[in-house]
């Protein structure tokens, strides 16, 4: 067949056509990656597109071309092929390429959309394949853990989803579910005053938003004010990246914010204002980003600090969390003055002495002193009780504790200290 279509090249010529066959649910019989074209100026409406046959698709002159085998394009996408005459007066196509036009159903009175009129095209753009569009995420806890799980959209690919917008779907806000860099994330070598925790997240003032909740979030009021202020075919373009675009549901049970706050009320106002009237669908892309990164306009002056009290074992310790997640602690100063007393008495030779009389952790003291802060209020009260017990002036642990370190080295009878 390849050889009839390069015999009769010089009698080709190019057409349009529209894939109805060649999918998943109707594949090329010897699994070649033929394609069933469709040529409505042809063929007309009453042609059965099981007739058709399947045309090969042409793929680069190398040796990845000659090893390549393609997937189907979706059912409905456009095509631009080539028709060679046979000598028995009968033509063929080769499909040479693919065109990635912006669908629009509708018309005019005086130009009726063949899109809407033909039966083998309305069929092939409604008929689904076994892709799933992009799911939504949601973050859960699964055995103390916080992960993000993928929720399905509940339905199929196909064609008509891409109405108004490129029939390659890879637009900006289809790109990809955009996630905020995470910060402020509690280590092991946190104290525990600044570790923020699930309740503290919570009780922050404002919603999570995510881009692809934006259509769910407007009321119906707002989104027929945003989609009858543009165009027809704009507006359809619209609701298809609203429909597609990917959301993020937030758990906000772990200690660090993973998506945005904003005001809603101001937000969605904001939003509304900003894709009203839009003209043309790159200002709908570049509105859609500018909602993403545009800190002015989440309303975040309308959120306030939410005020945190954290206990430790020398008293109270104040904390202010923002929306944005910035935290600020203020420390009252017989806090401050209590916490560096301690600190300073374990760290010095004289807190824990050794046999030299200087303190027994060495280099790694002020990494102890590190080790008390991360420690939760209950668990940092018994070792400040317990080590004051020991290292405190006066008491008899802490005179035994000064006669061990002299006498290390000496040969004294370190047991008979203790009796």
């Amino acid at each position: 067949m390849i050889s009839r279509h390069l015999n009769n090249a010089s009698e080709s010529n190019f057409t349009i056509g529209y894939c109805v066959g060649g999918h998943d649910g109707d594949p090329a019989p010897n699994q070649d990656g033929g394609i069933r074209v469709y040529q409505a100026h042809h063929m007309g409406n009453g042609v059965s597109t099981d007739h058709i046959g399947f045309s090969p698709v042409l793929m680069q002159p190398n040796q990845g071309g000659a090893t390549e085998f393609n997937g189907c394009v979706d059912p409905g996408q456009a095509l631009v092929c080539m028709r060679t005459k046979e000598p028995d007066g009968a033509s063929s196509l080769v499909v040479v390429g693919c065109l990635q036009p912006t669908r629009q159903d509708g018309g005019s009175p005086q130009n009726n959309n063949l899109n809407t009129k033909l039966n083998a095209l309305v069929e092939a753009f409604s008929k689904t394949i076994k892709v799933l569009p992009a799911p939504n995420v949601k973050e859960t806890i699964r055995d103390g853990a916080r992960i993000r799980q993928i929720q399905e959209k509940g339905f199929e690919h196909k064609h008509d989803l891409l109405k108004g917008i490129p029939s390659s779907g890879s637009m900006y806000p289809l790109a990809g579910l955009i996630q905020k860099q995470i910060t402020g994330i509690s280590t092991a070598t946190q104290s525990f005053s600044n570790i923020i925790t699930g309740s503290m997240m919570a009780a922050l003032p404002g919603t999570n938003f995510s881009l692809g909740s934006l259509l769910t979030s407007l009321t119906s009021s707002a989104l027929d004010e945003i989609l009858s202020s543009m165009p027809v075919e704009i507006a359809q373009g619209t609701q298809s990246m609203f429909n597609l675009m990917q959301s993020m549901e937030v758990n906000e049970s772990g200690g660090f914010n993973t998506m945005g706050k904003v005001d809603p009320t101001t937000f969605l106002t904001n939003a509304t204002s900003l894709l009203k009237g839009n003209q043309s669908l790159g200002e709908v892309v570049e509105n859609v980003k500018r909602l993403q990164y545009d800190t002015s306009l989440f309303g975040l002056d309308k959120l306030g600090s939410a005020s945190f009290d954290i206990p430790t074992a020398f008293g109270v310790i104040k904390m202010s969390l923002s929306p944005t997640g910035q935290m600020v602690n203020e420390t009252p100063e017989p806090v401050q003055k209590a916490i560096g007393a301690f600190s300073g008495l374990m760290t010095s030779g004289a807190g824990f002495p050794s046999g030299s009389l200087t303190n027994m952790f060495g280099s790694s003291a002020s990494v102890m002193s590190s080790l008390f802060d991360r420690l939760p209020p209950e668990k940092q009260t018994i070792a400040k009780n317990m080590m004051e017990g020991v290292i405190a002036s006066g008491t008899k642990s802490r005179g035994n504790l000064n006669n061990l370190s002299k006498a290390i080295g000496t040969g004294v009878n370190i047991l008979s200290m203790f009796k």
